[in-house]
């Protein structure tokens, strides 16, 4: 822990020796911003020194250790190169920098001369460039999130930012509505060369739903250059077994028309094992009895995903747009279990052995409308959208049990099969207005969204050969949940201090129905309510460059349980383990305080009180040899969080970016008349190393540090892993990329339980996750520049 200490202390000192700088805002000739301009420094002797891209509002940053004449060379696309002679003493800052555009012509061949930063922050968000992740190409979706600064996705594929759970994911701005689970295996059929940008918004304004801790939206690209272009990507890694990705987007836009489309085909093999001892105890703390458990899952499968997307200009000030997307594909899986039981008073020892085949089936389809009107005013427009999701799931399980006999023979006691269809249906409207107001813009909206579930569980016996339908152990399942929403928002700039305030009402109506059988009655629920949802963000510059920047944050969400967490029936793992649903589960409240100090785009550190109410979490109760694990609210719980991150150079061809956060968490509940009042102290450090070692030659070295957590009953034990990947770049359009993940398989799961009744565990969780592999990718197209951009262009690039 000292070295980690140490380490950190010598970036917080490195940040300060390095801070000398060169920035300014670069505008075309009617003084609008440019943003992707490539910006130069050198010395007279043109030698160079830095490079950078000015981002969506212009600005750059180029860090600079001497001092005297030196030159500043500007560059973007569509507009006539510009130099600078300036003179350099401490930080400088230039104001006035305007291109003027060139004459139009096609261009045969694009050149990119700068790399984009892996992290750009902002008052509302951090945005992570996924192509400066050199191990992004040979990934789904769902690892380069867990590479991600900030992020964190455990083994059930759970997904926290900044060690918050619970996080709302969006696609391209859209909610996808799947539980955890299916999220994960969605993300894990998506090539991760089809990503563009992650945003990691940890304080949502109102505009966006209040459900969830935070917001990661996913963007996946679209191009929207004149001319047509696109990209090809493959990638494959090997671990235990082999994953295979294929990816590859085009686009073509010309006047009126953009056209987008992305295809990819996944195809992945893993395993994951768990060693669970289990022990009982007497009322008197003796043990009774003990269980050692190991459950191996080996599943594989393939899948393919497209998606298709057009803008049209109706107007000079109407833009229209529709998009569709697929997703289909097919999991073989099986699971095995070996279970050895003891029962300590007179020794006896059953030894128990069982496999479950399955074939998971999936097809998904979402379709979208949007509509964007600029008015005459400036900054007025009205937007809208309208969104059809389509989620089929098949799953078929086969599952046989044995046990030992007295001749030490495995003899067959049970055979049985699960049929789990699943039919949701989700239709969405929305529509947005902007204006200006004061110094700054006022927003407002409406939504609305249907969520339709139909889940069918239908056990068949296979005992006495053909299968008969047991309907007691069947279940079907119905669930309907309705959010009407309306939000208004504002930012206003007042000289050093900017604002960011508003509110979100959200109206839910859930109904749940568990349909009757022979065997099992009709049951239904349903729930309403109304709930406010207010959030702001106050900065402040410190001073007149506004380098340095105070940030207060306020804000309150929501966690809605999922319709699978209110399904009260009983699902089978193995035969000590089930799992349920709770219809009484209410919602989880989040209300959170933070104060942060942003010094530009090289560190930065913040502390922030999080308070939850009705927390959701897993809570597991042991019946006879069983543990049935279902959701439960927890009364409250809070965790108080200092994050403290550096972005330095201590080389022209060596960046550092690196994040510390520490945290004190601690639930407060009382289940079976037992109070639980959990704390734990968490260190969370990423350090990650990027080197630029020639032109055509980079690579990164990237490390995690997790100490030991609590997630309800469950304690995590201390974890770290260590990535590294290379690029070398072919020509200016083609790169191979080498990658290493988890070098020292050092990333497993040592878990023990917290506060069961009579019982206790540890687990042992390990998977593939140490992989090498190897990645290509290609851009190729032609792009048409001109001196002036189009008022289609502007419109559709604001369309989504």
């Amino acid at each position: 822990m000292r070295i980690l200490l140490l380490c950190f202390a010598l970036l917080l000192s490195s940040s300060l020796v390095f801070s000398q700088s060169v920035s300014g805002v670069v505008k075309n000739d009617r003084s609008e911003p440019l943003a992707g301009a490539t910006v130069h420094l050198k010395n007279v002797r043109d030698s160079l020194i830095g490079t950078v891209a000015t981002r969506a509002n212009g600005q750059f940053r180029i860090e600079n250790r001497q001092q005297g004449s030196f030159i500043l060379s500007v560059e973007a696309v569509g507009q006539l190169p510009l130099r600078i002679n300036i003179e350099i003493s401490g930080d400088t800052s230039i104001n006035n920098i305007s291109l003027q555009p060139a004459a139009a012509k096609e261009l045969g061949n694009v050149v990119v001369r700068s790399k984009k930063p892996l992290l750009e922050h902002s008052i509302d968000k951090t945005t992570v460039n996924v192509d400066a992740m050199i191990s992004s190409s040979a990934s789904n979706i769902l690892d380069v999130l867990s590479r991600t600064p900030g992020v964190t996705v455990d083994n059930n594929g759970g997904i926290s930012l900044n060690g918050k759970g619970g996080v709302l994911v969006l696609i391209d701005g859209r909610q996808t509505y799947m539980s955890a689970q299916d999220l994960a295996a969605y993300l894990k059929s998506l090539p991760g060369a089809t990503l563009d940008k992650i945003e990691l918004i940890d304080n949502p304004s109102a505009k966006y739903d209040a459900a969830g801790s935070a917001v990661i939206n996913l963007q996946l690209k679209k191009n929207r250059a004149a001319g047509w272009t696109g990209s090809l990507s493959a990638g494959y890694t090997q671990g235990t077994y082999g994953r295979q990705n294929y990816s590859g987007n085009i686009n073509y836009h010309y006047k009126k028309i953009n056209l987008f489309g992305n295809l990819g085909h996944n195809h992945d093999k893993s395993f994951s094992n768990d060693v669970f001892h289990r022990n009982y105890y007497n009322a008197d703390g003796s043990i009774y009895s003990s269980v050692d458990l190991e459950n191996n899952q080996f599943y594989q499968g393939k899948s393919v995903m497209g998606m298709l997307g057009m803008d049209y200009q109706l107007t000079e000030k109407t833009t229209v747009g529709a998009m569709a997307n697929f997703n289909a594909g097919k999991r073989n899986g099986k699971f095995d279990y070996n279970s050895i039981s003891q029962i300590r008073e007179d020794q006896l020892i059953t030894a128990g052995y069982g496999n479950t085949m399955t074939t998971d089936k999936r097809n998904n389809l979402g379709l979208n409308l949007n509509i964007l009107h600029k008015f005459a005013r400036k900054g007025q427009e009205l937007s809208a959208d309208a969104n059809y999701m389509r989620y089929r799931t098949d799953i078929n399980q086969d599952l046989s049990n044995f046990l030992e006999g007295d001749d030490n023979s495995m003899k067959l006691v049970s055979t049985f099969s699960y049929a789990v269809p699943s039919y949701i249906n989700i239709y969405t409207a929305k529509a947005d207005y902007v204006q200006g107001l004061g110094k700054g813009t006022l927003e407002a909206g409406v939504k609305t969204s249907f969520v339709n579930n139909d889940n069918t569980s239908d056990y068949y016996d296979h005992n006495n050969g053909d299968p008969v339908r047991n309907d007691a152990m069947s279940n079907h399942f119905l669930y309907k949940e309705n959010v009407n929403a309306a939000y208004v928002n504002t930012r206003q700039q007042w000289g050093r201090f900017s604002l960011q305030a508003g509110v979100r009402a959200e109206q839910t109506n859930i109904k749940g129905h568990q349909l009757a059988n022979s065997v099992a009655g009709d049951t239904s629920f349903s729930r309403n309510y109304l709930n406010w949802f207010p959030s702001t963000a106050v900065g402040y510059k410190l001073d007149s460059s506004g380098k340095n920047q105070l940030i207060f944050m306020y804000g309150r969400r929501i966690n809605r349980p999922n319709y699978q967490s209110l399904n009260p029936f009983l699902f089978y793992r193995d035969n000590y383990s089930y799992s349920g649903g709770n219809p009484m589960l209410s919602p989880q409240i989040q209300t959170r305080y933070e104060l942060k100090f942003q010094h530009g785009q090289h560190w930065w550190t913040g502390l922030s009180y999080n308070n939850f109410t009705s927390v959701i979490l897993p809570v597991t109760k042991v019946q006879d040899s069983l543990y049935i694990t279902r959701q439960e609210n927890y009364a409250r719980g809070f965790m108080v969080l200092l994050n403290i991150g550096v972005s330095v150079s201590p080389a022209k061809w060596w960046n550092i970016n690196s994040t510390v956060r520490l945290s004190r968490m601690g639930l407060r509940a009382k289940f079976e008349d037992v109070q639980l009042s959990p704390n734990t102290n968490v260190l969370r450090w990423e350090f990650n190393n990027y080197f630029t070692i020639s032109k055509k030659l980079s690579a990164e070295l990237n490390s995690y540090y997790a100490s030991a957590d609590m997630n309800g009953q469950n304690s995590t034990g201390a974890m770290y892993r260590i990535n590294a990947g290379v690029q070398y770049k072919i020509g200016e359009k083609g790169s191979v990329r080498l990658i290493m993940d988890d070098i020292f398989h050092s990333w497993n799961y040592y878990n023990h339980s917290i506060g069961l009744i009579q019982a206790d565990y540890t687990q042992v969780n390990t998977s593939d996750t140490q992989r090498f592999g190897l990645a290509f990718s290609y851009r190729f197209g032609k792009k048409v520049s001109k001196g002036k951009r189009s008022v289609e262009e502007e419109e559709m690039g604001r369309t989504q």
